[in-house]
């Protein structure tokens, strides 16, 4: 009886140790690897109320640790205000030239990658818009189609 109940148990701790083995290497899913990036460049955690509708990064280009570039563009059913307001995003009027021009200078860095990325999910810096630059992950939130576009700058 001690010798069948060994055996069980040791069954059962065999196949624990299995499901933790293949847990731990999971496959990610590229929203998943995108917010984990933007949270650990800027401290600020993409609201999961949002599904990312837009990605390049160099990981999805093949480049597995290059500069980290990574363009997402998130969108909302509803505007997100407290989270908006929790982080200090700021409204464009009266200040927000700097932030577009090197918003802007990003981009400018990546030709190809500006000239794949849809007009959607570009910012119209003509319209409403928040921001907030972190020290290495811009933020632009586009009020009238409830879309959170993130940069993520090469190194």
């Amino acid at each position: 009886m001690k010798r069948i109940l060994r055996n069980v148990v040791s069954v059962l701790l065999l196949l624990c140790l299995a499901f933790s083995i293949v847990g731990c290497f999971r496959e990610k899913s590229e929203e998943e690897i995108a917010r984990r990036l933007i949270a650990a460049n800027s401290k600020v955690e993409v609201p999961t109320n949002s599904e990312m509708v837009y990605l390049i990064s160099e990981e999805s280009k093949g480049f597995v640790h290059g500069g980290d570039f990574q363009y997402a563009v998130f969108e909302f059913e509803s505007e997100p205000t407290n989270w908006l307001n929790r982080n200090y995003f700021e409204e464009d009027n009266y200040g927000g030239e700097d932030f577009e021009r090197s918003f802007l200078s990003v981009l400018r860095d990546k030709p190809e990658e500006l000239e794949e990325i849809p007009q959607e999910f570009l910012p119209n810096f003509e319209e409403e818009y928040y921001y907030l630059k972190t020290e290495d992950v811009y933020f632009v939130y586009l009020p009238q189609n409830l879309l959170l576009i993130t940069i993520i700058p090469s190194d």
